[in-house]
């Protein structure tokens, strides 16, 4: 068998082991639909539902991430010199595959979500989504966004968003939106960059799950000490609309510069 048709077979191989892990998930998420979270609900205070629903979503990612790493379709590992305490802080990622939102919901369990309204009103993990209580990214009123994330970090919750808005696609130059930076500023909350490595890439734009590429996936997470937003503007801004745009930049450059260096380096801030 020569290499390219060898590289062929292994793709497809890789790709119906990635259809069989989702499927897999998929089930077991209509199992705890069924079975778990009505128990869950009926067991649990009401204050304590949306942290204990998390809590069950993301010990459904685990599971995913073992069955994608003991099919040998992926390895993800965590660099960081120990990771801070992420408690109220806005954790910031780019986002260059499906794996790295999954991973982090697994590795965090009670960590709270921005999500697009799609997928918070996915057919399937809606129930999830909703009780669980996290944030809509899309919502027409910029004022609801920071005031949810307010609240989430009141209460002590850790809060994963992707300035891009979507997953990244492979070969153009990321673009990260305001929100993040607006969120920070106007919620007061510290920020804690995580840089995401794919190599190569996959589960991303232009790669689903059926183009699983020929080898293993190497995901690298790292994560950078808490900093303040204002910290990437360079301080150059008079008021906060200037202030986020000049973050925005300087968080998007920072990410740049990140992504050339070694995945195995600790993170430098600005």
């Amino acid at each position: 068998m020569n290499t390219r048709r060898f590289n062929r077979f292994e793709s497809f191989r890789r790709s119906v082991l990635a259809g069989g892990c989702f499927v897999v998930f998929g089930a077991l998420a209509l199992l705890a639909l069924l079975i778990p979270l009505p128990i869950l609900l009926m067991v649990t205070p009401r204050r304590l539902r949306e942290r204990r629903v998390r809590g069950l979503a993301s010990l459904g990612f685990r599971l995913l991430i073992r069955m994608i790493e003991g099919c040998g379709l992926a390895h993800i590992e965590v660099r960081s010199e120990g990771i801070p305490d992420l408690a109220g802080c806005l954790l910031i990622a780019n986002h260059p595959s499906y794996l790295d939102a999954v991973f982090l919901m697994a590795h965090l369990p009670h960590v709270n979500c921005v999500m697009k309204s799609s997928l918070l009103n996915h057919p399937l993990f809606f129930p999830f989504t909703r009780l669980g209580g996290y944030i809509a990214s899309d919502s027409e009123d910029p004022q609801k966004l920071i005031e949810a994330c307010r609240a989430a970090s009141d209460r002590g919750e850790p809060i994963l968003i992707f300035p891009e808005g979507t997953r990244s696609t492979p070969g153009k130059p990321l673009r990260f939106r305001r929100g993040a930076a607006q969120v920070a500023l106007r919620a007061g909350l510290r920020v804690v960059p995580l840089v995401v490595h794919c190599d190569p890439p996959a589960l991303t734009h232009g790669y689903p799950w059926y183009r699983m590429p020929d080898r293993c996936v190497h995901l690298v997470i790292r994560f950078a000490p808490p900093c303040e937003i204002a910290d990437f503007a360079g301080g150059a801004a008079e008021d906060w609309s200037r202030l986020a745009r000049h973050a925005t930049r300087g968080l998007e450059n920072y990410y740049v510069r990140q992504l050339s260096s070694d995945p195995h380096e600790p993170l430098s801030l600005p």
